[in-house]
């Protein structure tokens, strides 16, 4: 039996003094700590069968004053070390392998066969257009949450570097202030691993409306984020790739995206034409990127 600890104990004895709906709160969380982290509130309300009134009870019965800061409580505890269920896992896998180097090997292999089976699902034609667009942009706007941060941050230091005028908060409120103050030579990229998140899908709604144009990074083609957006990058990931615990795979494969997306708007913008173009080639000469 699985030895749970901190918030998931808490949950755990609060089972029984829980509504049916907030029950089906607490078992998605306690199937999934590591996903749910990185889930806004319509999204956790829709994978348990419940509503998002039913989670903010469930939060406030928890301890916490809400949603946020419940998912921000579980960020820190699983931020440093894998969840139970994840360290379990593994340590099964050590003892089939026999070795800590059979376990090395494993996780290389599969980071090698995730990357390629994400990146080769790609479309090429959104990639394409995509960094089209972000090449002749002239602010640029992310919108993240949870462990998307991760990949939004990379990506705004990227585009910093190449000179563009690129803003990420991590505040979901000042993502909505930057979003309304965007123009249509602006563009805004949103980052949702399962492209439902509420309070990005609400960020790109309101980008969209200003006349920027819009694209999303997730790896469901069919979510909210994705019928958003102008253009969709969609690496493939597949739910049984978590199998053993590698719980970090969609920040790996976003990582990859932001790598093979940043090359293209660099070639991209050794054709550009317009105001910031010298400077912006002159700094990729300098990165050692130009042509």
């Amino acid at each position: 039996m699985v030895q749970r600890k901190g918030h998931l104990v808490r949950v755990e004895s609060l089972f029984a003094k829980l509504a049916p709906s907030e029950q089906k709160v607490a078992v998605s969380i306690l199937e999934d700590p590591a996903v749910v982290i990185d889930m806004g509130i319509s999204e956790l309300a829709k994978r348990s069968g419940s509503s998002e009134a039913a989670v903010v009870r469930f939060c406030k019965k928890a301890g916490f004053a809400g949603f946020k800061q419940f998912k921000t409580a579980m960020s820190q505890e699983f931020g440093s070390a894998p969840p139970p269920e994840i360290k379990n896992a593994l340590d099964e896998h050590m003892k089939e392998s026999g070795s800590v180097e059979s376990i090395i090997r494993k996780v290389r292999d599969l980071d090698v066969s995730v990357l390629n089976e994400a990146l080769l699902g790609v479309d090429r034609e959104q990639l394409d257009g995509a960094a089209e667009r972000l090449a002749s942009a002239k602010r640029v706007a992310i919108f993240a949450a949870g462990l998307s941060g991760t990949v939004a941050s990379e990506l705004n230091n990227r585009l910093m570097r190449f000179g563009f005028d690129s803003q990420y908060e991590t505040s979901s409120y000042a993502q909505l202030m930057q979003a309304s103050k965007l123009t249509p030579d602006d563009c805004a990229v949103g980052i949702s691993y399962s492209g439902s998140t509420k309070e990005i899908v609400e960020a790109m709604g309101l980008a969209r409306n200003t006349g920027a144009s819009t694209i999303g990074i997730t790896s469901l083609r069919d979510s909210p984020l994705a019928r958003g957006s102008d253009f969709v990058i969609a690496p493939e990931i597949r739910q049984s790739q978590f199998d053993v615990g590698m719980w970090s795979i969609p920040r790996i494969v976003g990582l990859a995206v932001v790598d093979v997306l940043m090359m293209a708007v660099a070639f991209k913008m050794g054709r550009e034409e317009g105001d910031g173009a010298s400077s912006r080639r002159a700094l990729l000469d300098r990165l050692g990127i130009g042509d």
